[in-house]
């Protein structure tokens, strides 16, 4: 799994850095915590990275297919919006969301949306930026510091079992600093500050950060600010629930978890190979690519 995060996630020699060590854990440890039975729901899952990590459950990836136009979307199950979910209350083990929550206009009715589809006992796992540039303009809104996540859970009724900065402020800055290089156009300066970071700031910055407490877990008060790249969190819903069924398909699945998110009727959909009709509102939903479109 080491070398699929490396080589075909995009993270490279991620033993390199703390951000990206940390967030390897979280992923690695989240996943599991997933059993084979476990309806796993990756909302925003764009073009799925994180899905080995989590293919020995139900898997479902759930995205608007808003962002970036290069994207290949082709491996989702479902279209639909994280502010209002076609999914039906009470139905889902886990509910994943990575590097997403940054992207939506009301973040506050998402959350609303992962304590309502996940069953009691169910979890969500979740990590997004602090620290980044502006990206999939224009659909980048909020950066969130672990407050501001600690009270979107809290008020959803999720209890956080883990709330973790990624990094220290001192490899952040060392980022931005190497990225602030990477801009520059004359090469002759740029090659002149690279060697200047690798050979003398770096060895010094990397020193510090074994030696600081600057990546300190929510709710113990730091000793220095917190300015991390990104943050992860795991919070519970509480309460027990029984294990789920394990479909003998994908289409079985969907068609199990589903609910219509126009009249949030929880009956069972009506699905034939052209269409999905919700029979208490009559809203008909269709297929985009194949994949069922409730947008």
């Amino acid at each position: 799994m080491a070398s699929k995060f490396a080589y075909e996630m995009g993270w490279g020699d991620f033993t390199q850095s703390k951000q990206g060590q940390n967030i390897f854990e979280f992923l690695y440890s989240s996943a599991q915590q997933c059993a084979p039975e476990s309806i796993i729901l990756d909302v925003s899952a764009g073009e799925c990275r994180y899905k080995p990590f989590f293919q020995h459950g139900q898997y479902v990836a759930i995205d608007s297919m808003i962002g970036d136009v290069n994207w290949d979307f082709t491996k989702l199950d479902l279209i639909g919006d994280a502010m209002n979910l076609p999914i039906k209350t009470a139905s889902i083990d886990v509910c994943l969301n990575f590097t997403s929550l940054e992207h939506y206009p009301e973040p506050g009715k998402a959350f609303q949306e992962f304590a309502r589809v996940l069953k009691p006992g169910g979890r969500l796992f979740l990590y997004v930026p602090f620290v980044q540039p502006e990206h999939q303009i224009p659909y980048d809104f909020f950066r969130y510091t672990r407050y501001g996540l600690a009270h979107l859970c809290n008020q959803n009724g999720l209890e956080i079992e883990l709330l973790k900065p990624s990094n220290s402020i001192l490899e952040t800055v060392l980022d931005l600093l190497k990225m602030t290089i990477g801009f520059i156009s004359e090469q002759e300066i740029k090659d002149h500050l690279k060697e200047v970071v690798d050979i003398e700031i770096n060895p010094i910055f990397q020193a510090l950060d074994d030696l600081n407490e600057g990546c300190v877990d929510f709710p113990d008060h730091p000793l220095i600010p917190q300015m991390p790249m990104a943050y992860c969190l795991s919070a519970i819903k509480p309460g027990a629930s029984d294990k789920s069924n394990i479909y003998n398909s994908k289409p079985e699945l969907l068609q199990a978890i589903t609910a219509c998110p126009n009249c949030h009727n929880e009956n069972d959909l009506d699905w034939n190979s052209s269409n999905i009709h919700c029979s208490q509102c009559h809203t008909t939903y269709s297929f985009t690519k194949e994949i069922p479109n409730f947008c």
